[in-house]
């Protein structure tokens, strides 16, 4: 099943939240719509429950906009404003 978590635009978003855990080990997270240099970035929880962000090698691009992530932890996507519209999608049990 595929959910959109950040609806088409060009304006900042930010995701809800979502869990990798054992029992769903496993969450790709899809970016449409990115172009050039611009990114989503992909941020967890740390345990004083800030959001921090990932290594930006991690980042969703207009070249590599796929991520499997299957460490445990609360997620959540964050874009910038883009030129054109950028979605972002979920995928993986719910």
């Amino acid at each position: 099943m595929t959910i959109l978590i950040i609806a088409a635009q060009t304006a900042a978003a930010t995701s809800t939240q979502f869990a990798v855990t054992k029992k769903v080990m496993s969450r790709t997270v899809i970016a449409s719509g990115l172009a050039g240099a611009e990114t989503v970035v992909i941020q967890i929880k740390d345990g004083a429950g800030a959001w921090i962000s990932t290594s930006s090698a991690n980042n969703l691009t207009a070249t590599d906009p796929v991520r499997t992530i299957s460490a445990e932890g609360e997620y959540r996507l964050s874009k910038n404003v883009t030129a054109g519209s950028v979605s972002c999608s979920l995928t993986g049990a719910l």
